[in-house]
């Protein structure tokens, strides 16, 4: 009966122990942190609809939402203590290694052919600019983007610029970044100000269709004409993955569990709902050809530098070469080896030569003395005729019996 109650206590204890976690969070708040570069749309869009509807599914809890910034974000997810992240799917490349997280969802635009790449960059010039017919017009021009670690208001668009030949970094004349697409990269084109302007993928369509911009004011440069634009918006580069939705370590996993339900519940808003569809290869592929971000070590031309960028390579040879010394080693080994045996055996053959050398004179010495007979010595003549006289027997009696 004792040792039941102690396993029954025991029991209780551990569910007490793992249920802690939750415990402690129930009736807390929840900081959902988001990337200060978000446009301000995008803010209402995704944040504000994001938050209300976690907030009605997960009543337990109140949710609240922190700016984040893009230069220290790992001293403000700890100064804040945030729980969940929403931002760029860039951002989380750059910020892999540093903090962990697992990611939950991404936003997606609803009935595309490709959910997990709907975000791109569209190149825009005054629509009576006919000097400036493709990208390479663009060259050597002025041109106005929000921020530089934008995934569709600027990387996407150094990527296209790449693939068309030219050198990014040193592509536009000048690079006034205004930190939001709308109003302020919009207004830089139409005044004059910039000869171009970068925009995220849908960006002109939604400020034409809210009246901020007269419809044709602005033509698209180096227009795609597939149909994986996402809800048929002009683009001017390949598709990524849009926003993502993180959670951080340290969050209780039943919390993490009603999130992701929630989130992949919640019905589509602006065009597009949350989904676990993903696509980080393309971004690291994108930042690894422009040496930006976790790849910035890509530019440093130093010994340090070159170690890191050709560690593979480095490692590699040097793995061969240390292969090709021990070869050596081995070789030069098993020669001194077989030189050893070869002239153990050849003096153990001269030896043997020198010993049958000798036999063969003992052998002729003998020889010479038992055929060797002096004049006068009568025991030599009895000798060679008994010799003698046996050859005769032995010889008869191989013609009886032959």
């Amino acid at each position: 009966m004792n040792l039941k109650k102690l396993l029954s206590t025991f029991l209780w204890v551990l569910i007490l122990v793992i249920s802690v976690p939750c415990l402690a969070y129930e009736g807390l708040t929840v900081k959902i942190g988001y990337a200060q570069g978000l446009e301000l749309y995008h803010q209402s869009s995704i944040l504000k609809e994001t938050l209300e509807y976690l907030q009605k599914k997960i009543p337990n809890y109140r949710f609240e939402l922190l700016p984040i910034s893009s230069v220290d974000t790992q001293e403000d997810i700890k100064k804040e203590k945030i729980d969940f992240l929403i931002a760029p799917s860039n951002f989380f490349v750059e910020l892999s290694g540093g903090i962990p997280f697992t990611h939950l969802a991404t936003r997606i635009f609803d009935g595309t052919k490709d959910p997990a790449k709907t975000v791109g960059s569209t190149f825009v010039v005054r629509a009576e600019r006919n000097d400036i017919q493709s990208i390479k017009d663009l060259r050597g021009k002025n041109c106005a983007a929000s921020l530089p670690d934008s995934l569709g208001g600027w990387l996407a668009a150094l990527g296209e610029i790449k693939e068309h030949g030219f050198d990014p970094d040193n592509f536009f004349k000048t690079k006034n970044f205004t930190q939001f697409q709308v109003p302020d990269v919009l207004n830089s084109v139409l005044s004059g100000s910039s000869d171009v302007g970068i925009l995220s993928t849908c960006i002109l369509e939604e400020a034409e269709a809210l009246g901020m911009i007269e419809k044709g004011s602005l033509r698209v440069i180096n227009k795609k004409t597939d149909d994986l634009s996402p809800i048929h918006c002009a683009r001017s580069t390949q598709l990524y993955s849009d926003m993502s939705f993180v959670s951080l370590q340290g969050v209780p996993e039943p919390l993490v569990r009603e999130v992701t339900v929630a989130l992949l519940s919640m019905p589509v808003f602006d065009h597009s709902r949350w989904s676990v569809e993903n696509d980080q290869y393309s971004i690291r592929k994108l930042l690894r050809e422009l040496r930006l971000g976790p790849y910035s070590y890509l530019r440093d031309n130093s010994l340090t530098g070159l170690a890191k960028r050709y560690k593979t390579e480095i490692i590699a040879f040097v793995g061969i070469l240390l292969f090709l010394i021990f070869n050596e080693f081995n070789l030069r080994r098993l020669v001194n080896k077989r030189t050893r045996q070869l002239s153990d055996a050849l003096k153990a053959k001269e030896e043997a030569d020198r010993e049958a050398a000798e036999e063969r004179k003992k052998f002729a010495t003998l020889e010479k003395k038992r055929n060797y007979c002096p004049v006068g010595h009568d025991y030599c003549a009895r000798g060679q005729a008994a010799n003698r006289n046996s050859d005769e027997l032995l010889t008869d009696f191989q013609d009886v019996f032959g």
